[in-house]
């Protein structure tokens, strides 16, 4: 008896854990006119879907709160969500996301974070969304930078299982693939004969 409840109340604390919260990939931050991490070129790999801006940006100088969609794939608002515009300045913002319902099956997969320090300094942190948690949020998600530094932006990232990159040649793996097959007649074909 002892046993199935040590089982039942360790499969509950597994099960509960296996909804983690958003996976800081880049602790801290990083300046991005300095070497950048891994997590930054795996980033350029995945679909940019919208981003989040409040701040000013420019050349020539504009103010922005609200979503800043002109390249991304899908609409802020939609799929995915954050409170940024209400809170003026801020260090942290609250995300959370739904991609239930999506087109093409796509998910959500990274979050890149961004701001400049009060001297000006470009700052930047990235989340990896778990593998468990990337069509449905388990609730309000926090992001920062360092703890210190103003969210200027909140950029969402994901994957369309849809599109699968080529990194080689199909017209030759289907050669290759012919070429066995008929390999593999030709040497049966002998062993009968």
């Amino acid at each position: 008896m002892k046993t199935i409840r040590t089982i039942i109340v360790s499969s509950a604390l597994l099960i509960s854990a296996a909804h983690a919260n958003l996976i800081d990939l880049t602790p801290g931050g990083f300046n991005i006119d300095n070497d950048l991490p891994p997590a930054f070129h795996r980033l350029q790999t995945q679909i940019f879907f919208d981003q989040a801006a409040h701040g000013v940006f420019g050349p020539p100088p504009r103010y922005y709160n609200g979503w800043v969609s002109q390249y991304g794939t899908l609409n802020g608002g939609t799929y995915f969500f954050t409170n940024l515009f209400d809170l003026g300045d801020t260090p942290s913002a609250s995300i959370w996301w739904n991609f239930n319902g999506a087109p093409n099956g796509y998910s959500l997969s990274t979050i890149d974070v961004f701001g400049r320090r009060s001297d000006g300094t470009a700052w930047e942190n990235i989340y990896a969304v778990p593998w468990g948690d990337r069509f449905l949020s388990p609730g309000d998600q926090i992001v920062t930078l360092d703890g210190i530094t103003t969210i200027m932006g909140i950029s969402f990232y994901g994957l369309n299982p849809a599109t699968v990159p080529e990194k080689v040649n199909t017209a030759a793996i289907l050669l290759l693939a012919v070429s066995a097959i008929l390999l593999a007649y030709e040497a049966q074909r002998r062993r009968n004969a």
